[in-house]
Order: C-alpha cells, then sequence, then structure tokens
C-alpha cells in the first residue's frame, strides 16, 4: 500500500500542503523525501520510520544545518539516518520508529511492572506478580477488558547497540544522537527504561554493559508521530517544534564529560526539549504533595509522566477524549 496517499485521503490536502509549506529551505530534498514515503512496498510501521527520517532532515535543514542522509561515517560499511553539520559541530544521527501499537481506550492495559526492578528480569517479576494478578482479576470480575503489556526494555537494548555499531568513537566536536519516535503513549515507558533507577540503561545500575552503547551521547525521545496517528491537531504535523521531545544524556557515554556544552546546547535548542520542563515539574512541591495526598509513594516517577502530560500538554493527553485541541 501506499502509506502516503492513505494519510493523504485521511487528513485531506492539508496533509501534503503542511509537508510543502516547510520546505523552501529544503527543497533539493523534496525528490529524495517524497521517493522514502511514496514506495508501494512499505508497511505502516516503516511509512512512520521514513516519516520521522523526513521530519528531523527538514528541521535541521531549516534551523541552518548542512544535512546528509543515509550517511556513511563508519568502516564497516553501514550509514547513519543523518549526518548534520553546523558551525564545525557535527551530529551523526539514528531514528529508530518502533511498532505503533495503539492502545484501545476502553481497554486496561496492565504493566507487570513498567521495568525491570533487578538485573534478573524473573526475580524482578517475582516481586509484583501476585499483586499484579490479584489487581487483573478484580478488574475481570468488574467486567473491565483487560489486556497484559509487554516490557519492550529489549528493544531499547536493541537500539543503542545498533547505534553503537553504526557510530565512531566521536572526536570532540561530534555528537552521536539516537532518537526514538513514539506515540505518547509509548514515551512514558521508554522513558522509564532509561532512566529508572533499579536498571534502567542510562541509570548507575544499566543491566547490560554499559560499553556496549558508551558511544552514543544523546537519546531524544520523541513523540513525532504522534500527528499523524490523530488527524484532530491543529498545528502543522511535520513540524518537529510541535511535539514534545526529552534530550536525555548518556552519562556512560566515552565522551560524556569532554563534549562541548555549546555544541550539544545547538541541538537541544532546535529540538525544542521538554525533559528539563518535566524536570521542573517532578520538583513541585505541589505536584510532590499532590501524589502522598493520595497515598502514591512508590509509583510516584511512574506516574508523574501521564500527570506531566494531562496537565502541561494536554493535547497529547493519554485518553484521546479527554485532549485539548
Amino acid at each position: 500500500m501506499d502509506y502516503c496517499d492513505f494519510f493523504k485521503n485521511k487528513f485531506g490536502n492539508s496533509y501534503m500542503n503542511q509537508y510543502e509549506n516547510l520546505l523552501p529551505k529544503a527543497n533539493s530534498f523534496h525528490g529524495s523525501f517524497l521517493g522514502k514515503l511514496s514506495e508501494t512496498s512499505l508497511s505502516q510501521d516503516q511509512y512512520f520510520q521514513r516519516v520521522s527520517e523526513v521530519m528531523f532532515s527538514i528541521n535541521l535543514i531549516n534551523c541552518g544545518f548542512e544535512v546528509e542522509n543515509d550517511a556513511k561515517i563508519s568502516t564497516n560499511g553501514t550509514d547513519i539516518d543523518i549526518k548534520a553539520n553546523r558551525n564545525s559541530t557535527v551530529f551523526n544521527i539514528e531514528i529508530k520508529t518502533p511498532d505503533q501499537t495503539i492502545q484501545d481506550d476502553d481497554t486496561l492495559y496492565g504493566h507487570k511492572g513498567l521495568f525491570r526492578y533487578s538485573n534478573d528480569k524473573n526475580a524482578s517479576l517475582n516481586l509484583i506478580i501476585d499483586d499484579y494478578e490479584h489487581i487483573k482479576k478484580e478488574f475481570l470480575n468488574a467486567g473491565a477488558k483487560v489486556s497484559d503489556a509487554k516490557l519492550n526494555d529489549n528493544k531499547l537494548k536493541d537500539y543503542l547497540v545498533s547505534a553503537q555499531n553504526k557510530f565512531n568513537y566521536p572526536s570532540t566536536n561530534e555528537v552521536n544522537v539516537l532518537i526514538i519516535c513514539v506515540s505518547t503513549q509509548n514515551l512514558n515507558y521508554f522513558l522509564n527504561y532509561i532512566s529508572n533507577p533499579y536498571t534502567g540503561l542510562f541509570s548507575n545500575t544499566p543491566y547490560i554493559d554499559k560499553v556496549l552503547y558508551d558511544k552514543v551521547d544523546f537519546i531524544v525521545l520523541s513523540n513525532s508521530i504522534e500527528g499523524h496517528l490523530d488527524d484532530k491537531f491543529n498545528f502543522n504535523v511535520w513540524d518537529t517544534n510541535n511535539y514534545i521531545h526529552l534530550f536525555i544524556p548518556n552519562r556512560h557515554s566515552y565522551l560524556a564529560n569532554s563534549i562541548d556544552s555549546n555544541s550539544a546546547l545547538q541541538l537541544l535548542t532546535h529540538f525544542k526539549d521538554t525533559y528539563a520542563e518535566l524536570a521542573e515539574y517532578s520538583c513541585d512541591k505541589k505536584v510532590q504533595q499532590k501524589f502522598m495526598d493520595n497515598g502514591i509513594y512508590d509509583a510516584f516517577h511512574e506516574l508523574l509522566f501521564l500527570d506531566f502530560i494531562a496537565e502541561k500538554h494536554p493535547m497529547f493527553c493519554l485518553n484521546l477524549k479527554q485532549r485539548v485541541y
């Protein structure tokens, strides 16, 4: 199926008009971009991968970066999705777009934990399995639809290891970035896989050897495909500036302590970082007290992001019926 045509039909003329409105500076890329998007052999998930590559390429070009797509930077013959250069700083960018399984608002999706609580996955599940099964049974007895949601932290691990194989150990004027584009529903899961204090891959105690991904300097978690999933937004769905981006540094990066902060800031500024806003929200005493008043202590960090989205970015509220467009 030609998913480009599919989404044109779904959204109407505005879908490609919005894309073209962003093109003046990137016009020379139009042919290759359209070719990427119009292949009839693509699955919908492959189409979203191409959409993500095109969106971030256009954003960087419009911000004054020199952009090369499918750039070969490694001697092993592999290529990266985007190489962006400006002011003598090079950003090597690999983009991953996981399968977009959209959850049904009428179904309760249960998780045997949002992340591993120990490096032994089975031991981690055993910590909460009895409570989970009890709660699940209560909901089923009440007539609710319940579905088990899969823990996908190994997918993040695979993305990091894949990027590691494509990146070189950078010099001080290079920054290696892995961008993961997901629906808003999945942002919280990947955020916890990265930053939970027990086994998060960017925490002090990752569940795999940190040397396996020490060439990756940053992960950017983005919900930039959300506008291609929901046709009710009133903004340009191709413009990455309209979305949430969580710009998360890898403390285990080979150059973690030597990357020029001004170089990193170049990219941070143009990706409209939401991570700092989230950090500020989490430190708000009123927010913390609200959770404590409701008896929520251990799950504070797991639930915080959902609360943050609902309050600060209601257009992306996980419950589609409650979105404020």
